[in-house]
């Protein structure tokens, strides 16, 4: 497997940055990416340049509205026309297109869903998917990630369509939620990795029970945030939470059995989170 050459352009270390960091650095670690990285517009132009060298992933990672100006911007995307860029937006951003963006609507994607975008941008480079022109509109960008979304969700099964041959089921998760209809949303992405999933309408904070080996958990359901903090349990746990602020993201990079993703996510991330915390704790499962 041949590495994507990838430029960062923007302060990687800032908090807001921290998920996506830690993606980087798995897709690094993993031979995905060969990474390029700097905070300096004219470093990054001068690579963009360089015949020697071809950037077929760009992310700029921009923090507050105006940190790269358009003219800039407009040097950035010509050096590498072809190159398939993601503006990674920080929530001080995320309306920015409303009053205008140096950024094209088709590239500017919350840094929430900066590691879903950058998923299908690696499907494109390998061929398996559509790519979203440069100039496409919202209209456009809706449509790509309504096909995106119906592809991931596309070997989702029921759960009564296993063979009963438990060999082949991942392991046991809980689902916890009072909200009814997430329960089951959450629960049906999970049968599609394998899982077998039980569901707890609880209030309460949950706990998992001797045979599971995840606890997914519904962090603010119905959007109050009433139960951030997270449980006290003796498997991994994956929480969910409608808008993940920078501190949520950190209290949960505090203990490697815990993961955070924002309900929004692409059922694909979902599924591969579940995936990794259980790999880690195979003894549990």
């Amino acid at each position: 497997m041949s590495s994507r050459t990838c430029l960062v352009l923007g302060h990687v270390a800032r908090c807001e940055f921290a998920p996506l960091r830690n993606r980087l650095q798995e897709l690094t670690d993993s031979g995905h990416l060969a990474l390029r990285q700097t905070a300096d517009v004219g470093e990054a132009l001068s690579w963009l340049r360089d015949p020697g060298w071809t950037a077929e992933l760009a992310l700029v990672l921009q923090e507050y509205p105006g940190e790269f100006p358009a003219a800039d911007a407009g040097k950035l995307l010509g050096a590498a026309p072809l190159c398939r860029w993601i503006c990674c937006a920080g929530v001080w951003c995320e309306s920015e297109l409303r009053h205008g963006s140096c950024w094209p609507a088709a590239i500017h994607v919350p840094v929430r869903l900066a590691a879903q975008r950058i998923a299908r941008e690696l499907e494109v480079l390998a061929g398996t998917a559509r790519p979203l022109p440069l100039t496409g509109g919202a209209d456009e960008v809706f449509a790509a990630d309504c096909e995106a979304a119906n592809s991931a969700s596309a070997g989702w099964q029921p759960e009564d369509s296993t063979n009963g041959d438990q060999t082949e089921h991942r392991g046991m998760v809980r689902v916890s939620s009072p909200d009814r209809c997430f329960r089951a949303y959450a629960a049906e992405v999970l049968r599609g990795a394998g899982f077998i999933t039980r569901e707890a309408p609880l209030d309460q904070l949950p706990d998992a029970g001797a045979n599971d080996c995840l606890l997914v958990v519904d962090l603010d359901p119905r959007g109050i945030r009433h139960r951030a903090e997270w449980p006290a349990t003796a498997v991994p746990v994956l929480g969910l939470m409608a808008l993940p602020t920078p501190g949520d993201y950190r209290q949960a990079a505090g203990a490697a059995d815990r993961r955070l993703l924002p309900k929004l996510a692409a059922p694909s991330a979902i599924r591969e989170a579940a995936r990794q915390l259980t790999d880690r704790r195979p003894a549990l499962c």
